[in-house]
Parts: C-alpha cells; structure tokens; sequence
C-alpha cells in the first residue's frame, strides 16, 4: 500500500509552481495587451484633437470671385466697439478678392495679425470667409455675408457671424474701389 500511495501523491509543490508560473503569464499577456489598448486609445484621442483643434468649424474653400465684385476695394474703420479697438482694427483696411478665391488684404500699421491667405467663397449675393481667423476670430467659424453693388460702392450685411471683429469690419462702412483699380 505504501508503494501505491507514493505513486498517487502527486508533487504539490511542483505542480503549484507550474500553476503560478503559468498564472503569471497570462497576467504579463493581459497587463501589456491593456497598455497596448490603453496606448492606442490615447493615441487615437490626441490625434482627434489635433484634427479638431488644425479644423474646428466646416473651412471655406476657396472660389474664385465673379467679375464684379473681384479687385480691390477699400474702408476706414473708426469705431470704438472693444473687438475693434483691441484688435488694432481701427484705420483703413484694403481687400482684393482674387480670382484664386484668396483675400489679399492690407489692414491699417496698427493691426498686427496675418494679412493674407483667407479663403473665400461667393455664390450668388452670398459671400462667405474666415477672414481673420488667425487672430481676433480664432476658433469660431467662417462668417457669412450678402454683399451689394451700389453706386457708391460695396456693402456687406451680415448673415451669420460669431466674430463680432470680422462683422464690424466688412459692415461697419462702405467698401470704395480702391484707387488705380
């Protein structure tokens, strides 16, 4: 009998060794697969940002002005509105709207922001930009605009716009031909 329960008594020892190995593992497997996923899902977030933070608001493509109102045209701004004064907007501004759908703009000395490369789009009387969406209308959405031919020259009435800058620029007063256009 006692050469029967030897062969039936299993090694313990070893056998929980082998178990705590094993077990140990499968935890190092489950541990890296979580940071890998863990890794990736923050990768996958930050990477989300910065596409919403490079894009936040649908862009404006650029379109190329119609015939009327491509050229150059020009304002004074002289408006105590805060978005305005603090903004070094007061003075005069020229806007050229370019056939390739981009303003070429010359703000007045005071204005330290970007002067060129805002895309526009015009459809119709409707003429839509992120003008100045570089400085005083950073992270808000293009502005959209009727625009009109009169006599004495180009005027803007606001559609939709979040930035009260850009609004009082283009509104504020009337758009002439600039001179020797």
């Amino acid at each position: 009998m006692r050469r029967l329960a030897d062969e039936v008594d299993p090694d313990v020892e070893a056998r929980l060794e082998r178990t705590l190995r094993s077990s140990r593992r499968r935890n190092r497997i489950r541990t890296g697969a979580m940071y890998a996923f863990e890794t990736t899902l923050v990768l996958a977030v930050l990477a989300g940002a910065v596409v919403l933070s490079v894009h936040p608001h649908p862009s404006v493509g650029a379109s190329p002005s119609p015939d009327v109102l491509r050229g150059t045209w020009t304002t004074t701004v002289a408006l105590t509105d805060r978005s305005i004064t603090t903004n070094g907007m007061n003075g005069q501004w020229t806007i050229a709207f370019t056939e390739t759908g981009v303003l070429d703009v010359t703000p007045p000395a005071s204005y330290l922001g970007p002067r060129t490369g805002y895309p526009f789009q015009v459809s119709g009387d409707n003429f839509r930009t992120d003008l100045l969406s570089a400085d005083v209308c950073s992270g808000l959405a293009p502005g959209s605009y009727r625009w009109v031919i009169q006599a004495d020259g180009l005027r803007f009435a606001t559609i939709n716009d979040a930035c009260a800058g850009r609004a009082a620029l283009l509104t504020s007063s009337l758009w002439t031909t600039a001179t020797g256009q």
